[in-house]
């Protein structure tokens, strides 16, 4: 999976999460201009890891990753139509749902839309404007190591 938007180099510290026993321990890269999240889940997606600690001052301007390392990313727009349809999808029966958002897209988005078209419509405007707080964990691949370092070599600060 490809960020939606560029990895910040610049902003690549490493983020120290736990579980609350502390028996489990992982260390994740922010790679996102904004505030890592509090909370992530392992990946047996049940065990709940809160931010322990990120060394704010330990930036690189031209960080060493390596594949497989763990690092956030912004969210790609597929994932946030997703999201945004299970949102649609869950509230659609309630009526004030109905009255409040439906009604109030049938202008833009014709007569009777469809969840699917409402939840395409909310997340492009979000998109657009990138309001969303939404971070994803990825694994580096070669594909994103490649990535920074043509990133990296265009860049003015080279």
């Amino acid at each position: 999976m490809e960020s939606a938007k560029p990895i910040q180099t610049d902003a690549l510290c490493r983020i120290t999460y736990s579980s609350a026993k502390g028996k489990l321990e992982r260390q994740i890269r922010n790679g996102r201009n904004r505030a890592a999240p509090l909370v992530v889940y392992a990946p047996d997606a049940e065990t709940p890891l809160l931010h322990v600690n990120s060394v704010v001052g330990q930036f690189s301007p031209s960080p060493q990753l390596s594949a497989a390392e763990r690092i956030f990313v912004d969210t790609t727009l597929e994932n946030m139509i997703a999201r945004k349809r299970r949102m649609v999808e869950s509230e659609w029966k309630n009526p004030e749902f109905q009255r409040i958002v439906v009604q109030s897209l049938v202008r833009k988005l014709g007569d009777n839309p469809s969840p699917l078209l409402i939840a395409q419509h909310l997340a492009k405007c979000e998109f657009k404007s990138y309001r969303s707080p939404g971070a994803e964990v990825i694994r580096v691949s070669d594909g994103v190591l490649k990535r920074l370092r043509r990133e990296r070599l265009q860049s003015p600060l080279g």
